[in-house]
């Protein structure tokens, strides 16, 4: 469906370096989906590429939240600890 293509679009985007642009994937596949461990997850790693990691630890924690025993919450946790 579409969303899930915005969810992959941002990813893509992503890989290519483009990270405001994934960025605005992510957020507009949140508007919609703001429990979503995967866009939550990526947008956090987007923004830590981006070097605003104030944004990225909210993004990441906020992961854990969502879904504490998933593979997303589990590669937060791994970022959140590197940066301690």
């Amino acid at each position: 469906d579409d969303l899930a293509a915005l969810l992959y679009t941002g990813m893509l985007r992503e890989r290519r370096g483009d990270l405001q642009g994934a960025g605005r994937a992510y957020l507009d596949y949140l508007e919609r989906y703001p429990k979503s461990a995967p866009a939550l997850l990526r947008f956090g790693v987007s923004a830590q590429k981006a070097g605003r990691i104030d944004v990225a630890r909210t993004y990441l924690q906020r992961a854990i939240e969502a879904a504490p025993k998933s593979d997303e919450a589990i590669e937060a946790r791994k970022y959140l600890v590197m940066w301690e």
